[in-house]
């Protein structure tokens, strides 16, 4: 089933993205390294790059710390990882839910199995939104750190 995939795909980003954030001040700094993230995150560090190479032309050196870039990444990355769920929860609500309800309510082969997809999809959002909640927490971490 596509959704248990998305949520999987879902699950899998959030963790690199997790783990990727410490370093990402030096991450977006490097313009030789790509970074793989998600449209909004490569918007920004798009944008830092540019201000970075500004910086540079004008200060003759960069100036802005990486904890500062690390802080504008996980917010872009906070902002997109939260977007993202909003989407698959209201997909969940407004498409699969239904489904589930109408196909479920009769005695049917198809409503055992559609009761234990949402079952299996229900288990897999729990997952998907531990998964979020550190990520949420590692970013919200990188904005209480100081200096």
């Amino acid at each position: 089933m596509e959704l248990l995939s998305a949520c999987l795909g879902y699950m899998d980003y959030f963790e690199r993205m997790r783990q990727l954030l410490p370093g990402a001040g030096a991450l977006v700094a490097d313009t030789s390294k790509r970074i793989v993230a998600g449209k909004l995150v490569l918007e920004i560090t798009s944008t830092l790059r540019e201000a970075l190479a500004t910086e540079i032309d004008i200060e003759g050196e960069r100036v802005t710390p990486d904890n500062a870039l690390t802080q504008l990444v996980a917010r872009a990355l906070a902002t997109e990882a939260i977007d993202e769920v909003e989407h698959f929860v209201s997909f969940l609500e407004n498409e699969v839910w239904p489904w589930v309800i109408e196909i479920g309510g009769t005695r049917s082969w198809a409503a055992g199995s559609a009761l234990s997809r949402a079952t299996e999809v229900t288990q897999k959002l729990t997952t998907m939104l531990h998964f979020e909640r550190q990520l949420l927490d590692v970013c919200e971490s990188v904005h209480i750190e100081k200096g």
